[in-house]
């Protein structure tokens, strides 16, 4: 009866439009239709099945079951053993036919339900016995070990989970950034600086990201190691888009950089004259958020601040390239990180005066396209701009240089008054 009702399709008018159409029973809740506790439902189902199936049919027919419905999503195998009205037998026995039967299987949802069998079975120690004789097929069952220990405060069991794994999965292979990540901490909590050294620079070749790139640099060696990153992150495939056969298995997705992340740690790798040269080389004056010239001429405004913090416009240029990179930690925000990095950049007085140079003719350029074309709506973005790079000349000498450069973009586009109150804000 249960599998008749969940598989069976009801007739359904929309009465305003007229059109008439089939939908499943989870489709009706969906839509809200009908008023049914759908999960409760299927558990309910499973729970019978269980009852009434043969002992080796159990596992593929209720792996079946979790594949079927989106809402099993969400849903444990153990929240079965409860629903029904009596006690369900040969638990422990089918928990074991469970685990073997999910470790032939692939993709994320194999991996979830055999990371939960495995701690049901026999705790963390299950989990990462399990994820040895899987690790090719179910890496992240590394990482949900991590996870546990390190939620359970048992930090050298972490790290040595967490080495292990590093030592044991490919390089470019995501999940292992993860893993690392997780070691890394509990690595910190044990003031093992060779460990947390290990697992940064693991952690940035597995999923080369913006913050695990600026992290590098809190290492003592980081100059040698942050070169050969940055050197390492132009080798990798720009697409980012899954293959078909990974979709449903991001357990085993390759490491990957765009365009613009692999510029933009050419830039934090202080490679400053290529990248002002590619940018001379965009002639685009509109549309900077879909152009890398809208992330640079910022980039280059802030290593000119000479100041160890910014202002409210720098910040907001600041803001912008974080999304605009995909700029994602939890420890510690991309202010921070850039911040820290900037200490360790020396420009000299011949490269302030050469950027600088350029800059001023971007940002001219910049504000005529914008202002001077009428577009209302964008312009706090040139006058962020103006602002930044006011703030950057005063930082290295020029008494009141941000209140001139403001006062001259305002003679220049003095008609401009929705313009003009953009400043108004930035001081």
């Amino acid at each position: 009866m249960y599998e008749h009702l969940c598989s069976m399709e009801f007739g359904v008018v929309d009465v305003e439009g007229g059109d008439d159409f089939e939908l499943e029973l989870e489709e009706l809740v969906a839509e809200d239709l009908v008023d049914l506790d759908i999960k409760d439902s299927i558990l309910h189902f499973m729970y019978a099945a269980y009852q009434t199936s043969k002992r080796k049919e159990r596992a593929n027919m209720l792996y079946r079951y979790f594949v079927s419905w989106d809402v099993m999503e969400n849903t444990r195998l153990e929240e079965m053993f409860i629903v029904g009205p009596e006690e369900l037998n040969g638990i422990s026995a089918f928990m074991e036919e469970w685990i073997s039967y999910l470790k032939n299987k692939d993709g994320d949802l194999a991996a979830r339900l055999l990371t939960e069998a495995c701690i049901y079975q026999g705790g963390v120690d299950r989990l990462v016995e399990i994820a040895r004789s899987v690790s090719k097929r179910h890496p992240v069952l590394y990482k949900n070990a991590c996870e546990c220990l390190l939620s359970e405060a048992a930090f050298s069991e972490c790290e040595k989970v967490g080495l292990e794994a590093i030592r044991l999965l490919p390089k470019k292979l995501v999940v292992r950034g993860q893993i690392a990540d997780l070691a890394a901490k509990a690595a910190i909590q044990l003031e093992n600086r060779e460990t947390m050294k290990e697992c940064y620079e693991a952690a940035f070749y597995a999923e080369s990201t913006l913050s695990h790139y600026l992290r590098l640099f809190e290492l003592p060696a980081y100059g040698e190691i942050t070169k050969q990153a940055a050197m390492f992150v132009g080798t990798l495939p720009e697409n980012t888009e899954t293959p078909y056969h990974e979709r449903n298995n991001e357990q085993l997705r390759m490491n990957t950089a765009s365009k613009e992340l692999k510029k933009g740690i050419r830039f934090f790798n202080q490679e400053f004259d290529e990248m002002m040269n590619v940018c001379k080389k965009d002639k685009t004056e509109l549309g900077w958020s879909s152009h890398f010239k809208g992330v640079m001429v910022p980039l280059f405004v802030l290593v000119l601040n000479k100041n160890n913090q910014l202002a409210t416009a720098g910040n907001k240029l600041l803001d912008n390239i974080a999304i605009r990179l995909r700029y994602k930690d939890e420890e510690k925000s991309f202010t921070e990180r850039f911040l820290f990095w900037k200490e360790k950049v020396i420009i000299t007085d011949e490269q302030f005066e050469k950027y600088s140079s350029w800059l001023q003719k971007e940002i001219d350029k910049r504000t005529e396209a914008v202002v001077g074309g009428g577009y209302r709506h964008s312009y706090y973005k040139p006058a962020v701009l103006i602002a930044a790079f006011g703030e950057a000349i005063e930082s290295n000498g020029d008494v009141n240089g941000k209140a001139k450069l403001i006062e001259h973009y305002k003679k220049v586009h003095s008609r401009k008054r929705a313009f003009k109150a953009e400043f108004n804000d930035l001081n």
